[in-house]
């Protein structure tokens, strides 16, 4: 039998894990976006503008990976590239555009811009009230 409170918990643990991930999927899809100007009509970016797309390779690496910690609504979200710099495929190229001397951040900006929206999907209400609640004495 499950208890009202254990239930409460798993239905907290499905939200949580379904609103971050939705989190994630809206800031990825926005940092693609920004990611698609081309240089090919607007230019190179300036320094501390978001790059310019050139080959949209790094545009195409950016993934979202959504975890929750066993037992508890711990749950995170994270927005990442993996592509490596294409003269030579060493080092993380997202890194260096995002924090490095490449001085053209793409991440950053974009969650910052976003925040509002980001704060209004993880305290949205839940459809509609059921009848039941819990109580504690």
């Amino acid at each position: 039998m499950v208890t009202y409170l254990k239930q409460f918990e798993l239905e907290m643990r499905a939200e949580m894990l379904k609103r971050m991930d939705a989190i994630g999927q809206e800031v990825s899809g926005q940092v693609k976006q920004n990611l698609s100007i081309p240089t090919a009509t607007a230019g190179p970016s300036l320094p501390g503008e978001i790059p310019h797309l050139v080959s949209g390779l790094l545009r195409e690496s950016i993934y979202t990976e959504t975890t929750q910690a066993p037992e508890s609504i711990s749950t995170s979200t994270i927005i990442a590239t993996d592509v490596k710099a294409p003269e030579d495929g060493r080092f993380p190229y997202g890194w260096y555009l995002e924090l490095s001397n490449g001085d053209r951040p793409f991440l950053r900006p974009t969650v910052f811009n976003m925040i509002g929206r980001i704060v209004q999907m993880f305290h949205k209400r839940r459809g509609k009230r059921t009848q039941s609640t819990v109580v504690f004495k």
